[in-house]
């Protein structure tokens, strides 16, 4: 069975990411909902604004950048330990509902992540340098707020609202934004033993057919270091385990935390 027809009934309603941009904007100004996400809660206007700024001000995803008009609003827009403040809270509840406390679990671990990107790095993390790090967080966010989608030559993309379990299942069938797995390590480390078997079964399967899958390699990057250690151990005394996994397996031991 096709993809688009297994998920049929998880469809988002089209063009998700400009609708919800304009209820937060109703929100935000009138103090009203458009409604059409009836199962979202209702926001302060100063927590839709909020919103507002996180989703940045296109349509598509942007990253914000260093230096950018947009980051030297950082600090007027996010005090420490927001997401503590219940009505801040309930936007990451609007956002991404029983997910909240995932996003905010990942959004705590960010000053301890690389805090530079692609070729420009030159240095792991910079868990002191508050202009990264909530510059990171703001962008880890942005990225999260991108539902698995489907690409459609004929229309725009499709979106879907699928479980964490689903999102991992179908993760080769469909494009997740390049931090979900944010998310689902989190779902490990606060103790999600379905995400955790899960992965675990995915991982020894392709290691059956000597193949060492790319989530792995992005799940062993952020998930506690004593989990990596149990991983390591039972993956590497597998049948075929040494082959499928070589050099780079043992390099993930060294990684930064």
């Amino acid at each position: 069975m096709e993809i688009t027809k297994k998920l049929e009934s998880k469809k988002l309603v089209k063009n998700y990411y400009e609708k919800l941009r304009k209820d937060l904007v109703e929100q935000a100004e009138k103090g009203m909902s458009t409604q059409v996400f009836p199962d979202k809660p209702m926001l302060k206007k100063e927590v839709a604004e909020l919103g507002l700024f996180l989703m940045g001000k296109t349509n598509y995803y942007q990253a914000m950048t260093l230096g950018s008009k947009e980051a030297e609003k950082l600090k007027a827009y996010i005090k420490p330990d927001i997401w503590e403040d219940a009505d801040y809270y309930n936007l990451l509840a609007y956002y991404f509902g029983e997910n909240a406390d995932l996003v905010k679990y990942a959004w705590n671990k960010m000053p301890y992540k690389m805090y530079q990107m692609s070729y420009t790095r030159r240095s792991f993390r910079a868990p002191h340098n508050e202009r990264y790090v909530l510059m990171n967080q703001v962008n880890l966010v942005r990225e999260l707020l991108r539902a698995p989608s489907i690409y459609s030559y004929n229309s725009n993309d499709q979106n879907y609202d699928l479980s964490l379990e689903e999102q991992i299942i179908y993760d080769n069938e469909l494009a997740n934004n390049p931090s979900q797995f944010y998310v689902w390590s989190a779902a490990i480390d606060t103790g999600n033993t379905a995400i955790y078997q899960l992965i675990e079964d995915i991982i020894l399967i392709n290691i059956q057919r000597e193949r060492f899958p790319e989530i792995s390699l992005r799940l062993y990057s952020t998930v506690k270091r004593s989990i990596v250690g149990n991983w390591l151990r039972s993956f590497y005394w597998q049948p075929n385990g040494r082959r499928a996994c070589g050099k780079p397996f043992w390099k993930l031991w060294m990684r930064p935390v």
